[in-house]
């Protein structure tokens, strides 16, 4: 059956999926929106008590939730029971846990702990970490000369479909943060990487400057996902800076 948008979350996620520009404003949406979540919600007290659904998907137990019950579909049957509940509250009340959004839909998104956090706090670099731990957060000070000289190297790379830059620290190191470039594209990750290495090195930061390219392996979606919630500073067909 088609993927046709119920509501401005689902509007956005679909544009996500071609437009990885988009991805700021779903993550924006998916903590303001009514979740629809498989499981009980039992009143207890000034509160309540929620009982959330568990399935099994890529060897992990995730919880299922939803964009809208039109997405329910198959779960319907074996799991007739859902509440709905505003994204923030869910994630903030479940810490730790991993969800699936839209299970076996067409637009299906892994919500993982560590990407929920760094969407609940963007701004947050120095938290209670544990050492070696990667923190990601937005620049206080755009690197623009980095952003603009990436995206003239991007502009002739037809392989590279977007781009993020963001702060990076280490947890329990003594050094001072610096910029993660991450770069969504095709084919070979190596000679780019060799290119943008020639190419931010002459810069003041370009010792200092980290890249990767996002979803390579499991480390990198994580730390994709966290990148992916900034505006892009390149994009295929714009460049935003």
């Amino acid at each position: 059956m088609a993927f046709v948008p119920e509501n401005d979350l689902e509007h956005v996620l679909v544009q996500a999926a071609v437009n990885s520009a988009a991805w700021p404003s779903f993550y924006r949406l998916l903590l303001d929106s009514e979740i629809v979540v498989l499981g009980l919600a039992e009143k207890q007290g000034d509160g309540q008590k929620i009982r959330l659904t568990q399935i099994e998907f890529k060897n992990r137990i995730y919880h299922p939730i939803f964009s809208s019950t039109a997405r329910i579909g198959p779960y319907a049957k074996e799991h007739p029971q859902y509440f709905t509940m505003k994204g923030r509250d869910l994630f903030t009340t479940t810490k730790g846990a991993y969800f699936v959004l839209n299970p076996g839909s067409d637009y299906m998104k892994e919500l993982l702990p560590e990407e929920l956090s760094e969407v609940m706090h963007p701004d947050s670099t120095m938290g209670k970490k544990a050492a070696g731990e990667v923190l990601i957060s937005k620049p206080a000070v755009f690197p623009a000369a980095i952003a603009n000289a990436l995206s003239n190297l991007f502009a002739s790379r037809p392989q590279v479909e977007a781009a993020y830059i963001a702060q990076m620290a280490i947890a329990g190191r003594d050094e001072p943060p610096h910029p993660i470039v991450g770069v969504k594209m095709e084919g070979l990750w190596e000679p780019l990487a060799q290119e943008i290495e020639r190419v931010v090195k002459p810069l003041p930061q370009g010792t200092r400057v980290a890249a990767m390219k996002i979803g390579a392996d499991a480390v990198r979606v994580a730390l994709g996902n966290m990148l992916m919630r900034y505006e892009p500073f390149y994009t295929r067909k714009t460049q935003l800076h």
